[in-house]
């Protein structure tokens, strides 16, 4: 069984804060962030390190 998770932003800016946005890939198959998820980090006002992730790396889960 493929182990699916559909991630708010909570865990996202939470583990991009203490370097560790890894293990949401280390854990699970497969990662899927939302676009709505996006636009509310993209447009929240959170810090550069999760933006920029979101904008690199995390792309690929949107």
């Amino acid at each position: 069984m493929i182990k699916r998770w559909v991630v708010n932003a909570s865990p996202i800016i939470s583990l991009t804060k203490i370097d560790r946005i890894h293990l949401l890939s280390d854990i699970c198959d497969e990662v899927v962030i939302p676009q709505g998820v996006a636009d509310e980090i993209n447009l929240g006002g959170y810090t550069d390190t999760v933006v920029a992730w979101l904008g690199q790396s995390g792309q690929a889960f949107i």
